[in-house]
C-alpha cells in the first residue's frame, strides 16, 4: 500500500480497446468493492494511518485504497447504461478533465457527435477533444465556438433555419413551462421579437 505509481494509457491502446469492445465504455482500472475491502479499510482507519502509509500532501485522494486489492482489472460500463445522465464530480485537480478526456476520446473513436459546453473555457479539455478527432483520423470534425475568440471560432447563424425572427421566440415560448393556459408573458415575448 506504500507504493503509488501513475498508470498511463497510450492513445493507440485506447483505440484498440474501443475496437475490441465497441459496446462498452472503459473508465479505467479498479476492482469491485465488496465487504472484505470495507473491512480492511475499517481496520486501517482504526489506526493512525500515517504510521502505516506515508502521507504525501502533494497528491490528492487516498492512493492506499488501491492497495486493498492485489490486482485491478478494466472497469467497463455497457453503452446502453449511459443513455441517461453521467455525472463526474471532484475538486480541482481530482482528475475530472482526465476522465472527460478518456470518455470524449472513446465517443469520437466510435464516430459519435460530442458537444462540450464549458463555461470556464478549459483549454486542456479543448485540446483533448481536438486530439481525439486527430486520433480518429478526422481532425476536420473538431469545431470550436467562443464569442471572445472569433478568429478561432466556427461561425454560427441562429437565424439560418428560420424565415422570420419571430420563429425563434415562438419556439422558445412553446417549450417554456407555463403555470396556466393564460400566461401573459408568452405573447409579450412573441410581440417583442416581431417589433
Amino acid at each position: 500500500m506504500r507504493q503509488f505509481r501513475f498508470q498511463y494509457l497510450e492513445a493507440e491502446k485506447l483505440v484498440t480497446m474501443v475496437k475490441r469492445n465497441p459496446e462498452a465504455l472503459w473508465f479505467g482500472w479498479g476492482f469491485d468493492w465488496v465487504q472484505k475491502h470495507a473491512q480492511l479499510a475499517y481496520e486501517i482507519l482504526k489506526r493512525d494511518v500515517s504510521t502505516l502509509i506515508p502521507s504525501d500532501h502533494q497528491r490528492m485522494g487516498s492512493a492506499w485504497i488501491h492497495g486493498l486489492e492485489v490486482s485491478e482489472n478494466d472497469i467497463r460500463q455497457p453503452l446502453q447504461h449511459t443513455a441517461g445522465h453521467t455525472l463526474l464530480v471532484g475538486t480541482t485537480g481530482a482528475g475530472k478533465t482526465r476522465a472527460f478526456d478518456v470518455l470524449v476520446t472513446q465517443a469520437v473513436l466510435r464516430g459519435e457527435a460530442v458537444i462540450i459546453i464549458d463555461p470556464k473555457g478549459d483549454k486542456d479539455l479543448m485540446a483533448c477533444a481536438k486530439r481525439a478527432c486527430a486520433l480518429a483520423k478526422r481532425p476536420d470534425r473538431f469545431v470550436y465556438f467562443h464569442p471572445a475568440f472569433p478568429e478561432d471560432s466556427v461561425r454560427l447563424d441562429p437565424l439560418h433555419n428560420f424565415n422570420r425572427p419571430s420563429e425563434i421566440a415562438s419556439r422558445i415560448s412553446a417549450i417554456s413551462p407555463s403555470e396556466s393556459s393564460n400566461d401573459p408573458f408568452k405573447p409579450l415575448a412573441k410581440n417583442r421579437w416581431i417589433t
